[in-house]
């Protein structure tokens, strides 16, 4: 497996492992401040260009460690900085996902690769699909203080006691780039200056957003019913109209599904990659390759339990910046 780094300046330490809560700290990279990377034109689109370009070539202990079950980024180091340290976990924390994980760390947990029905069977609206490789998804919708770090603006309207709640008022093209980012499935890459643009430079992994599939399976848990947990509206899991009092919330407070993913149902709606469509079916979805709409899922604190759903499916333009709105990444192995 190759883990590509762009900077500008050649001071790489070697990768380092450490014990730090139960977790194999791995610093993939480290470098003095300098600039990740430039914004060139090449056929009217945004691109990478660099004067220096350091290529890692990632050990086979690197790769064994793809097996594990949690991912961790380091953003502590704020937008100012080169590289995010990445740790893996192979374990939940004995008291639980302390506040670092909704604000300077990033947290993902491995998801399993399975075939399941997508979509509501009652509703004849429904396709199996398969997902043939295991990812990485967010434990947490990502916060408004992640976002910070990693691009250094604040672009959310709820910002009293701001730092741990979702970031929402992004759009796609906030996350993705409105160029390269706009053109999935076409192609992965993401525009240098979008969220996941920085956080692929400054950790070497290719973090994007999760399909439709992906999303749903990850909220599924494995499970077929309404809702990750049962088939009967549960406020004990989730953000919605009757209990959110118009406003998001702190990620995390309300109980998990049963992969320990929090809030997939209810505080924001995420952005999925897929364009608006039907249902796709087969192996690894990517559905329409033109389109202005892509969806979203999981409903929000502004809307019905009912629209709250495992199935539940929305959609905006790619410039929408709505304050129901949010995301969390995932990492394709």
């Amino acid at each position: 497996m190759k883990v590509k780094h762009k900077c500008n300046d050649w001071n790489i330490l070697a990768a380092i492992a450490a014990c730090f809560f139960g977790c194999a700290e791995v610093a993939l990279m480290s470098a003095r401040a300098g600039d990740i990377a430039s914004v060139g034109a090449s056929s009217g689109n945004a691109s990478i260009s660099s004067a220096q370009t350091v290529e890692y070539v990632a050990s086979s202990n690197l790769v064994s460690l793809l097996s594990h079950r949690y991912l961790v980024v380091d953003l502590s180091g704020g937008s100012s900085a080169v590289c995010f340290p990445v740790s893996w976990c192979d374990f939940d924390p004995h008291r639980g996902w302390g506040d670092e994980y909704k604000t300077t760390k990033l947290v993902l947990r491995r998801v399993p690769p399975g075939t399941f029905i997508m979509g509501e069977e009652k509703t004849n609206k429904y396709h199996r699909v398969t997902l043939t490789q295991s990812f990485f998804i967010g434990v947490f919708e990502v916060t408004q203080r992640q976002w910070e770090l990693v691009v250094g603006t604040r672009p959310s309207y709820f910002n009293d006691d701001y730092e741990k709640r979702p970031v929402e008022n992004v759009s796609f093209d906030m996350i993705r780039g409105k160029e390269l980012g706009a053109r999935w499935p076409k192609g992965d890459e993401v525009d240098v200056d979008s969220f996941l643009g920085v956080l692929r430079n400054r950790t070497g992994l290719d973090f994007d957003l999760p399909t439709e599939a992906q999303w749903e399976w990850a909220c599924s848990a494995g499970t077929e019913s309404k809702y990750s947990y049962g088939s009967v509206p549960d406020g004990r899991y989730m953000w919605y109209y009757g209990n959110a009092e118009q406003q998001t919330h702190e990620v995390g407070l309300k109980l998990p599904n049963r992969w320990k993913l929090y809030d997939m149902h209810g505080n924001v709606t995420e952005w999925c990659l897929n364009r608006n469509s039907p249902l796709w079916y087969g192996n690894d979805p990517r559905g329409f390759s033109v389109g202005t709409y892509r969806m979203q899922r999981g409903g929000a604190w502004a809307v019905d339990e009912r629209l709250c759903t495992t199935f539940s499916r929305s959609c905006g333009e790619s410039s929408d910046c709505r304050v129901i709105t949010g995301f969390r990444v995932v990492l394709r192995l």
